[in-house]
């Protein structure tokens, strides 16, 4: 069969074919069939086993004049079942996301590529980049349909122009998948003039990004906000300096602007200039009031931690991205005091000035405090433009004291044979001592004498006839308690310096009335007692003492009034300008709690009655028992404090009216009034207060 196989290719292929080879040929099958076992018993997989039998049959072929075919092995990026170019299949493993494979193995994404893997296999992206500038989705919530351009920007910048952009460019292949084209463009009508701004017939704010214009170059460009989309220059609002003697060279002494950049900027080198500014705003002001310039321009992100003291006709603007460029970016300086309850002071403000984009805070006031944003007394040419205002919450009001328990009252004493018993006192009120019991009759048909009254005047009880028991003391009844305070009542004053101040505190309550003392009991009666002819005399016992009251419990003070939080207090400031700006003012402080009453004292209890005399059956009348001292009356309890209020604006000695639709004005809550039985009065809350 061999000598016929080889007969038949040597016809076929080569021509005087010698049989004679036949030796040859069938050793090297035998060979490469040997070979084709021990590689189908390698464990290494079926690719190696196939390959080696290919490899060998080849060699036959080869060996036989006929053409090889090389079959094609797995490259680093590919996966799954490939063709091997020779009739069969080569398997290269699961499809994953692997370092060889992540440029081929990922699919395409509008305007990302892919950069690598992550630990679980799973492909990571990065935007693209078109001349150096990363290019993302700019819609609001990065939502872009799959074709919308995504422009370019440097990091951390704004666009340059002509704006370059990302075009997804999608489209389907062959196998049914969108796949991203992802090129450069500059798209039509993106290009500018000077630096930044759009032209080219209108306004095209949506593709690149506004320039400086305005006075010294601090002003900017705006597209989008116009209806008619027509670029407009939004200046910095003028400072005190006319427009025609604006100095813009602040390498002069004379010029009209000083810089502050926290980040780059140092107070005892720098000169205030663009290129050398001031580190903190204090140097700032401090050269301007030397130089008299009139404008501070501030970095975005600075904040001043002290009360900020206005300085007149010396205005201070904040957002703009700092050295070297001093371009606007719309940010704002942070006005915040630490330990402070006010955060602005404007004070005789005659000259205009203005703050421009900062965000002006203040904490939480302290106990009964009131917070205020911003203060301005005399300030008629102050200029709020762009602010933010947010105070925190007014103080809570002082709780009234506690008032003190009344001291118990001593016990009466008690009475002895013929002897009285003592009357019961009180150390801290003497008028609530008790009455002294009565004498108790001397042996014979005597009687015994009737006790003492207390000092509240009850009188003693009577002596009892010869023979004959003494009648109690007496004990005062009825309510002795103090009355409460009245609550605190909504209301507030002016003090001198142009402060306010809260009036609804709590009254403090009436104190209770000492207790009266029990008055002393009644001597028994002496007796003669005839037994055969015999006189058996025997005394009567004595009263016993009557008990002290109790001591009144002092009243409970009253609770101040909660503290107020104002967000601009304006004072003699009628002209005062607010503009597209927003206060916010926080919640009126809890009124304070009333304090309570003191317990009234417990009257002290009666002196025993006395033991009469006695010989055999011969016995004497018993002494009266004493009265009991009455309990003290408490003392009444303070009315809560009246609550703070939330006011917006405040206005005294003058008015403000503030019909501009770009201000914002948000008030709080007015406080809870003090807990008390006499609960205060809740506070208010006002957008504007006293304004006329």
């Amino acid at each position: 069969m061999a000598r016929l196989f080889i007969a038949f290719l040597c016809v076929l292929v080569v021509s005087g074919c010698n049989v004679s080879d036949d030796a040859v040929v069938v050793e090297n099958n035998r060979q490469n069939n040997a070979n084709n076992a021990n590689n189908s018993n390698n464990a290494n997989n079926t690719n190696n086993a196939n390959n080696s039998n290919n490899v060998n049959n080849m060699n036959n072929m080869s060996d036989m004049g006929m053409d090889m075919c090389t079959p094609n092995q797995c490259a680093p990026d590919q996966c799954g079942m490939i063709d091997d170019g020779c009739g069969g299949m080569v398997d290269c493993g699961v499809c994953t996301c692997t370092p060889q494979n992540f440029a081929t193995f990922c699919p395409t994404m509008p305007c990302m590529e892919a950069t690598g893997c992550d630990a679980n296999n799973e492909c990571e992206y990065a935007p693209i980049s078109c001349n150096a500038m990363e290019c993302a989705c700019e819609a609001t919530g990065g939502n872009c349909a799959e074709d919308e351009l995504r422009y370019c920007r440097p990091q951390g910048g704004a666009r340059v122009c002509p704006a370059d952009a990302c075009d997804p460019s999608p489209s389907m292949d062959n196998e049914g998948n969108v796949v991203f084209a992802n090129t450069c463009v500059q798209p039509q009508a993106a290009t500018c003039d000077y630096v930044n701004i759009c032209i080219q017939g209108q306004c095209n704010g949506v593709m690149c990004d506004p320039a400086p214009c305005g006075q010294c170059n601090l002003g900017h460009w705006d597209c989008e906000s116009q209806a008619n989309q027509v670029p407009f220059c939004f200046d910095i609002p003028a400072s005190a300096t006319a427009a025609d003697a604006v100095n813009c060279n602040d390498q002069t002494a004379q010029s009209t602007f000083i810089y502050v950049d926290h980040d780059n900027g140092v107070d005892n080198t720098g000169s205030g200039s663009r290129a050398a500014p001031f580190e903190t705003l204090g140097a700032a002001i401090t050269a301007a009031q030397t130089r008299g310039a009139t404008g501070v321009i501030v970095k975005s992100g600075y904040t001043n931690s002290s009360r900020l003291l206005v300085p007149n006709g010396i205005s201070i603007y904040s957002g703009f991205n700092g050295t070297p460029n001093w371009e606007y970016d719309g940010g704002t300086m942070t006005q915040m005091p630490v330990n402070d309850t006010i955060s602005v002071e404007a004070r005789d403000i005659d000259v205009r000035t203005v703050l421009h984009n900062i965000d002006i805070r203040v904490g939480n006031g302290g106990q009964a405090e009131n917070v205020v944003g911003v203060w301005a007394i005399n300030a008629p040419a102050l200029v709020l433009d762009g602010v933010t205002v947010d105070t925190g919450n007014g103080g809570n009001g002082v709780s009234g004291r506690f008032g003190s328990n009344g001291n118990n009252g001593g016990n009466g004493g008690a009475g002895q044979t013929l002897s009285p018993g003592g009357p019961g006192q009180n150390s801290a009120c003497s008028s609530a001592a008790g009455g002294q019991g009565g004498l108790g009759g001397p042996p014979g048909n005597t009687p015994g004498q009737p006790g003492q009254p207390s000092p509240a005047g009850l009188l003693g009880g009577n002596g009892g006839g010869p023979g004959a028991q003494g009648q109690p003391g007496r004990s005062a009844s009825g309510n002795l308690d103090g009355n409460d305070g009245n609550n605190g009542s909504y209301g507030y004053t002016f003090t001198a310096d142009f402060n306010l101040e809260n009036t609804g505190t709590g009254a403090t309550g009436t104190a209770g009335s000492n207790g009266a003392g029990g008055s002393g009991g009644g001597g028994g009666g002496g007796r003669l007692f005839s037994l055969l002819g015999n006189n058996i005399l025997v005394a009567g016992g004595g009263g016993g003492g009557g008990g002290a009251g109790g001591c009144a419990g002092t009243p409970g003070e009253g609770g101040g009034p909660g503290g107020s939080a104002i967000a601009l207090f304006v004072v003699n400031s009628s002209g005062l300008t607010v503009r597209n700006s927003e206060f916010s003012a926080g919640n009126g402080g809890s009124g304070g709690r009333g304090g309570l009453g003191g317990n009234g004292g417990n009257g002290g209890l009666p002196g025993a009655q006395g033991p009469p005399g006695s010989n055999g059956p011969a016995v004497g009348g018993p002494g009266g028992i004493g009265g009991t001292g009455q309990d003290g009356g408490d003392g009444g309890s303070g009315g809560g404090g009246a609550g703070g209020d939330s006011v917006v604006i405040q206005c005294h000695m003058g008015n403000l009216v503030v019909d501009d639709p770009t201000v914002t004005l948000n008030a709080g809550n007015g406080g809870s009034g003090g807990v008390s039985d006499n609960t205060g009065e809740g506070g208010r809350s006002f957008e504007f207060r006293d304004c006329q």
